[in-house]
């Protein structure tokens, strides 16, 4: 009896030991090899960097193609209009992304130049007026030994060079050499035409490709783990979507806002510090008071108390846009709370830049969403 009862289980004794081998060997690889394995991930990655790129083109497009297919003849039985459907809606959300960046380049890229170069010229003015001011310094020796220290020995150039290489690094590389900048600008040409291509065809046959990966889960998981996968999917795909567009209304909102609010009450640089406020808004959390930070560095050496009166203006507006204006038109799709947000931005910041940003919020909303669940399910079994 003990022997057959063995001979039953030898199969998961055999899983078992086979796994734990195979996991020591993988060990010993990555450990023996580390340089060579990252090496080749790092090849793997770039190979399939259009793959990545023509998915996240695919994703925004799809937010305005279903748009747009829900406007675009949806209750026809015409078999003409059916079949033109998909391709009508993929080009007029192509032209409509398209129309939205030529117009950031026509309105939105020349303030934001004019707000850079202003910046640029007035960082030095208000360090030196700040620190020949008793009062601004009285204020400031209050701060920690850190701060006063900084705005003492700041040195305005250094600062600049700083912010310039961290907003340049990475774009385009060595740029020392012409041939390398011919090199990466091709490169990038020719991600960008495959990651297009890819994305058409993506959006082209997104629901046999959706279907497709349902199949492959029904049938290689367990119906437990493909309910789970299905609504971890489900969930992050709300949680993006909730997170892009409420992140563009509240920087239009609040750029527009802005904008106004300076015009009324006279102060100076109003289009400039609005579309600097706004764009800087689309970081999550911290963006906002980036701007503001910029907004004062501008209005300073004009008015002390204008740039004081300025920075009280923009926080009061920022309170008012995201705890009235934006739960009013967006609601609280995220269900995150603010100190959740706060530590992803920190977090994925570090790790990733302002792209980590932004995909680190939609990835802890979905954590916490799916954790909260879980938590609520096992007490409830408790009580």
């Amino acid at each position: 009896m003990p022997f057959k009862k063995f001979k039953k289980t030898r199969p998961a004794y055999q899983s078992i030991i086979i796994t734990a081998c195979i996991g020591l060997v993988l060990v010993y690889i990555i450990t023996h090899y580390i340089d060579s394995f990252l090496g080749f991930l790092l090849t793997i990655l770039t190979a399939a960097s259009s793959i990545f790129i023509g998915l996240a083109i695919a994703y925004v497009v799809n937010m305005f193609m279903h748009l747009f297919e829900k406007i675009y003849f949806p209750k026809t039985t015409n078999r003409y209009l059916i079949a033109s459907r998909r391709p009508v809606c993929i080009t007029l959300s192509f032209i409509s992304i398209i129309v939205v960046l030529i117009g950031i380049l026509i309105f939105v890229v020349p303030q934001l130049t004019a707000a850079i170069s202003a910046l640029h010229e007035q960082l030095p003015g208000m360090l030196d007026s700040m620190r020949r001011d008793k009062g601004v310094m009285k204020f400031m020796s209050l701060m920690p030994d850190s701060v006063y220290d900084a705005v003492l020995k700041a040195d305005a150039d250094e600062l600049i060079n700083q912010v310039t290489g961290f907003l340049s690094s990475g774009i385009i590389g060595d740029t020392s050499d012409v041939s390398n900048v011919i090199s990466t600008i091709s490169g990038i040409t020719v991600t960008t035409f495959f990651s297009l291509i890819f994305s058409i065809y993506l959006l082209s046959g997104k629901e046999v490709f959706i279907n497709q990966f349902k199949r492959l889960l029904r049938v290689y998981t367990k119906p437990s783990q493909y309910k789970w996968v299905s609504k971890l999917g489900h969930i992050l795909n709300h949680s993006f979507h909730s997170f892009v567009i409420g992140q563009f209304i509240g920087g239009v909102i609040i750029g527009v806002l802005t904008t106004l609010g300076m015009i009324i009450f006279k102060l100076p640089y109003a289009e400039v510090t609005g579309v600097l406020l706004g764009v800087t808004s689309l970081i999550p959390v911290v963006g906002s008071y980036i701007g503001a930070l910029g907004g004062f560095i501008l209005i300073f050496p004009v008015s002390k108390w204008q740039a004081i009166f300025f920075v009280i203006f923009a926080i009061i507006l920022m309170q008012i846009v995201f705890n009235i204006i934006y739960p009013k038109i967006m609601g609280r799709s995220l269900r995150l709370p603010g100190v959740w947000v706060l530590a992803s931005v920190t977090v994925f910041g570090t790790v990733g830049g302002i792209v980590g940003m932004f995909l680190g919020v939609p990835i802890v909303a979905t954590a916490y969403q799916l954790l909260r669940e879980d938590l609520h399910k096992r007490e409830a079994k408790i009580k």
